[in-house]
């Protein structure tokens, strides 16, 4: 398969942690707030 990249268990465990450190970070509920609120998050005022 041309183009095809094999990820084991290990690197999808990092990638979920990583997204999930993401998500409960303090931007994350201004920017989802900013968006429906349709105005920019506090960081680029």
């Amino acid at each position: 398969m041309r183009g095809h990249v094999s990820m084991d268990q290990a690197v999808i465990a990092d990638s979920i942690d990583r997204r999930v450190a993401a998500w409960e970070g303090t931007e994350a509920p201004e920017g989802i707030a900013a968006f429906f609120d349709k105005r920019k998050p506090c960081w680029q005022v």
